[in-house]
């Protein structure tokens, strides 16, 4: 991110998201073709005539179990895993290959090559070798290497500093030749001056400086002129830079704008995935054993990485400094904001975990009671909609729905439901400190959702009749203005008359 120093490209790429199909093999794509036919698609009954709408309009609010049962009745056909023929092994086997060549790796040095291609072609036709040797053209696919950067906004940057060490350095070298008729002790402090702890301007500064003075004080070409060396440098530079701004600006741009919305939709799958693990391993595990080592070395993993794509979050947002933007100034503090709402959820997932090792089975079993159950899953299931709806809505810039199912409001209801159960139960107990403690985690992660999803409605913006929608809260509002005595009456006259209100 900045001239000396700062994370490489190489260290983003694997916390950048991808475009890339998840791997599969060809047996599953057979399988898929197989069972994709009118009579496994067709739906047989319409929603009315079915016989589980029947059961759940039938159904009670506290017959609990029916409902548990109606969930689980999902039949599953196990269909035999059969092996695909040959022909489409062969042609999925060519189409995993291919997927290599849409890496942006691959991308980016297919550009680099195709400019350095270009840029010396003249060399190996006799008819402009012997001009492109005067002219010295070899500078300009050797700026494309040194400035071209896998980011639009890097090669922005390096273009600019190649510029000026090369200007610096070329003016330098011709001071320095024209002074005390390039003396060599001269020439050599000059060299000195020019060294900086800066690497990409001193490399550059240096070099310009060994063309320009050195080379023509060792050999100097005959019939060239100081001031033609430097307007030959010159030029040479201003083509390379141009061909390599073309190339990534124009074929395949990297934008980092666009990668650090993208990462920071990937994050938040990766903390679904991430809170459904915990709930899963955690919680709802074997009742009559723990979480094993290798279940918690995986948890302690999974935190890892998605702290590491945080921090490449954060590295891309740095970069979006350098990258000019003609529609308006990006939303930066947006994104930064998105950014430590992110590492406050994983804070509470990391607090939610050892809570969950720390706690007692006792507390367990009674958190895991069938009474709760049908409370706590539509709790788990709606923060996992709120995190998906966030992160795919980001990802896309689908504008967000005006109302969103509140993670909040059922989990009131599951307090409710436990807290009428206190006089069954005596709650203020030591074990039970954990429970608190996972409470507390739970909501402050809908605290943090709550806010992360006013940021992207920001950036996404509302579905496109969310106006309309919004009228049931001013409806509800008058209700309740009419509800404490305030009614308007209005007269109908010739002059216009101002409501009177009682």
């Amino acid at each position: 991110t900045r001239d000396k120093g700062g994370p490489a490209f190489s260290v983003l790429t694997t916390h950048i998201p991808t475009d890339e199909p998840k791997k599969s093999e060809a047996e599953d794509e057979y399988l898929l073709t197989k069972i994709q036919t009118n009579g496994s698609l067709m739906r047989t009954k319409s929603r009315r005539e079915s016989v589980v709408a029947q059961k759940t309009l039938s159904r009670t609010e506290t017959n609990a179990d029916d409902d548990l049962k109606t969930d689980q009745q999902s039949t599953k056909e196990e269909t035999k895993r059969e092996k695909a023929p040959f022909l489409l092994r062969l042609r999925y086997s060519v189409w995993f290959r291919l997927q290599y060549f849409g890496r942006y790796e691959f991308k980016f040095a297919l550009k680099m090559a195709t400019a350095v291609l270009v840029l010396t072609l003249p060399a190996f036709i006799p008819s402009s070798s012997s001009w492109y040797f005067n002219v010295r053209g070899q500078w300009a696919p050797m700026t494309v290497i040194a400035i071209m950067n896998p980011t639009s906004g890097g090669t922005l940057q390096a273009s600019f500093w190649r510029i000026v060490g090369t200007l610096v350095g070329a003016f330098v070298g011709w001071a320095a030749l024209a002074a005390d008729a390039g003396s060599p002790y001269l020439l050599g402090l000059f060299a000195v001056l020019l060294a900086s702890t800066f690497n990409k301007v001193g490399i550059v500064c240096l070099t310009t400086y060994e063309v320009v003075a050195l080379s023509r004080y060792a050999m100097p070409p005959a019939g060239e002129t100081v001031s033609d060396t430097v307007w030959k440098r010159t030029i040479t530079l201003i083509v390379g830079i141009c061909v390599a701004l073309l190339l990534n600006s124009l074929v395949w741009p990297f934008v980092a704008r666009h990668m650090v919305r993208k990462s920071i939709a990937a994050c938040m799958g990766h903390l679904e995935d991430y809170y459904t693990f915990i709930m899963g391993t955690y919680l709802y595990h074997d009742p009559q054993t723990i979480p094993s080592d290798a279940e918690i070395t995986r948890g302690i993993k999974m935190e890892s990485k998605i702290q590491s794509a945080i921090d490449a979050c954060s590295v891309l947002l740095e970069l979006t400094d350098n990258e000019p933007r003609f529609r308006g100034p990006f939303p930066k503090l947006f994104y930064k904001e998105m950014i430590v709402s992110m590492r406050n959820l994983l804070d509470r997932l990391l607090s939610i975990r050892i809570a969950l090792l720390q706690m007692p089975m006792v507390v367990k079993h009674d958190i895991c009671e069938k009474t709760y159950h049908m409370d706590r899953r539509d709790m788990i299931a709606s923060i996992l909609l709120c995190f998906h709806t966030l992160s795919t809505s980001l990802r896309s810039k689908t504008p967000l729905p005006v109302y969103m199912p509140s993670a909040r409001a059922i989990r009131k209801k599951l307090m409710e439901h436990r807290r009428s159960d206190a006089k069954k139960t005596n709650w203020i107990k030591f074990r039970n400190l954990t429970w608190f403690a996972m409470a507390c985690s739970s909501e402050e992660m809908i605290d943090e959702l709550e806010y992360l999803t006013k940021l992207i409605r920001y950036i996404v913006g509302e579905s496109e009749h969310a106006d309309l929608a919004k009228r049931i809260d001013d409806f509800v509002n008058l209700q309740e203005d009419g509800g404490n005595g305030l009614t308007v009456v209005t007269t109908v006259s010739d002059d216009p008359v101002e409501p009177e209100f009682r």
